[in-house]
């Protein structure tokens, strides 16, 4: 192993080290009682909306695992890519997702024309969908954000919104919604379909999914949300500032605090 090679282990070794002792303080000083439920999904309709073809995966794993429960499931991705614009990175991104889907056995879209909402309302109309999931609003990235919050305008009565988390974790006491996984191998998945994200933190996601778990079940979380909610849930958001979503970018690799300012955020949105 090179000196270079050494180094960086070493880091990555440090770095795993501070998120598993942050994670004993989430466990130390957060409730952890979940009183949500197993998400129906028998016979049921989703459309899983990904702003970036890998969110579905990080979000929305379990769910699509269980799509022969399902009676549909499309997944749906807008094609976003943050600050890069490339071309090249753009098609990437679609073959992966596109290879990702097919893995799964799902129904893959990706929006080609980039008039994302159009399409993607058309989806929806076209379908009775009983759920769709989307990247939860307590979120630092505004892409994100900007695809939930056109989802919530145009769902139609009789449709349930089904917020799933990417790097923020949703609040110990907002989860009402899960799916349990009976064999964890996510991760290990992710990397095969989407090699181009070999940087991405897994370790730490992996952390962060280990400490969701009920009766020793490791569970995907969510928050679902009725349609009769939205209009209240809406209300209640648009109290936040943007500035502190924005913040979050700077907390994720801390644990414990990514947590301390998810529940307080959440908190503001309680409907209870």
């Amino acid at each position: 192993m090179s000196y270079k090679d050494t180094v960086r282990s070493i880091k990555k070794k440090i770095k795993r080290a501070k998120w598993r002792y942050q994670n004993q303080l989430v466990y130390l000083k957060f409730p952890h009682s979940i009183v949500g439920r197993e998400l129906d999904i028998l016979n049921k309709k989703f459309l899983v909306v990904a702003p970036h073809s890998d969110d579905e995966y990080v979000g929305c794993y379990r769910l699509l695992s269980q799509q022969n429960d399902m009676k549909k499931l499309d997944v749906f991705c807008v094609g976003l890519t943050g600050y890069e614009k490339s071309q090249d990175i753009f098609e990437s991104r679609k073959k992966e997702f596109m290879n990702a889907c097919k893995k799964k056995g799902v129904n893959g879209i990706f929006c080609i024309n980039g008039d994302w909402k159009t399409e993607l309302c058309s989806l929806y109309r076209k379908n009775n969908y009983d759920y769709v999931a989307v990247p939860s609003l307590i979120d630092w990235h505004w892409e994100h954000r900007e695809v939930s919050k056109y989802v919530l305008s145009i769902v139609k009565e009789n449709t349930s919104i089904l917020f799933y988390q990417v790097s923020v974790p949703i609040s110990y006491s907002s989860i009402n919604s899960y799916l349990k996984y009976d064999k964890y191998s996510k991760w290990d998945d992710f990397y095969d379909s989407y090699p181009s994200q070999y940087y991405m933190p897994v370790e730490r996601f992996r952390i962060t999914d280990n400490s969701q778990r009920l009766d020793r079940n490791i569970i995907e979380p969510y928050w679902l949300l009725s349609y009769n909610q939205i209009p209240l849930f809406l209300n209640r958001y648009t109290t936040i500032e943007e500035s502190r979503l924005n913040d979050l970018k700077n907390h994720i690799n801390n644990l414990y605090k990514i947590r301390s300012l998810s529940k307080t955020l959440y908190e503001l949105l309680s409907l209870c």
